[in-house]
């Protein structure tokens, strides 16, 4: 439908045609998607976590790992990321804030671009070399290309929406819901 695989090493990292990334991963259920995550300032992060809360969404703590070993190689989020949701999370899908993180300004130090030091790695033809070991993994967020993007929550509370400047979450009624 126009999507593009953007990355993928145990997971799949895809972009709509209209901006939107999505992270997928196989596991034993189809279908059924886990969670939205939404990138928000970190100033911003405590009054969008009430938003949700007006909108009828319990706050469920960090994120934790639904299959470690089928979501092992996914990229580490952020410290301060909140699962939000209702209902059995396996059929329901949840919402995930996430802190946007502040890429730190390079120090200008070339030793920095050298990883984490020198290591003995034992080579194809079971010969031994020295090589470099990568840097430690750092949280990713990466930012949505679509515009203006709008969510729609189906619940038991009053309609409402919520609109931060950068997004807009509607609550619906359950009654409204599309069906299967």
């Amino acid at each position: 439908t126009g999507g593009q695989v953007v990355d993928g090493y145990g997971y799949y990292g895809v972009q709509s045609p209209a901006g939107v990334l999505v992270r997928a991963y196989v596991e034993d259920r189809r279908d059924p998607m886990e969670l939205v995550a939404l990138a928000v300032e970190p100033e911003k992060l405590q009054e969008t976590s009430e938003s949700l809360k007006k909108l009828g969404l319990e706050a469920r703590g960090q994120y934790k790992l639904v299959s470690p070993e089928m979501q092992a190689y996914m990229p580490t989020l952020p410290d301060g990321n909140v699962l939000f949701g209702s209902g059995d999370p396996t059929l329901n899908v949840q919402v995930l804030l996430l802190p946007e993180l502040r890429q730190p300004k390079p120090s200008g130090n070339p030793l920095e671009s050298l990883g984490r030091g020198p290591t003995l790695v034992v080579n194809e033809d079971s010969s031994w070399g020295v090589g470099i070991l990568d840097d430690l993994e750092r949280p990713m967020v990466p930012l949505s290309l679509a515009r203006s993007p709008r969510l729609t929550v189906y619940g038991s509370g009053p309609e409402l929406a919520v609109d931060n400047g950068n997004m807009v979450i509607d609550l619906r009624s359950i009654k409204e819901a599309p069906r299967p």
